[in-house]
C-alpha cells in the first residue's frame, strides 16, 4: 500500500482497491511515516476562488484581504484595492 501511494496512487484509489475508507488508508500510511500529499486546486477552482474573493471585496467595500492557494502550492496575499 505504502509503495503504491509513494509512486502516485491516491488514497481514494487505494481505498477502492483494499475495500476500506480513504481515512483508514491515510491513518495506516501516516503510521508508517508517510506524509500525505496535498492536492492543488484545479484551474477552475482557482477561478472560482478569485471570483468569490472579488465579490466579497465588492460587498464589504474592500475591508477584507485573504490568501489564495495557487496551483503551485504557494500562498498569494490578495490585497484589497485602496
Amino acid at each position: 500500500m505504502a509503495a503504491r501511494y509513494q509512486v502516485g496512487a491516491t488514497v481514494y484509489e487505494l481505498a477502492a482497491e483494499f475495500g476500506c475508507h480513504r481515512a483508514t488508508i491515510a491513518v495506516r500510511l501516516k503510521k508508517v511515516g508517510i506524509a500525505m500529499r496535498r492536492q492543488s486546486p484545479t484551474s477552475e477552482s482557482i477561478d472560482a476562488i478569485v471570483r468569490l474573493y472579488a465579490s466579497e471585496l465588492s460587498a464589504t467595500g474592500g475591508r477584507h484581504a485573504t490568501r489564495i492557494l495557487c496551483k503551485h502550492g504557494a500562498y498569494v496575499s490578495a490585497e484589497p484595492p485602496s
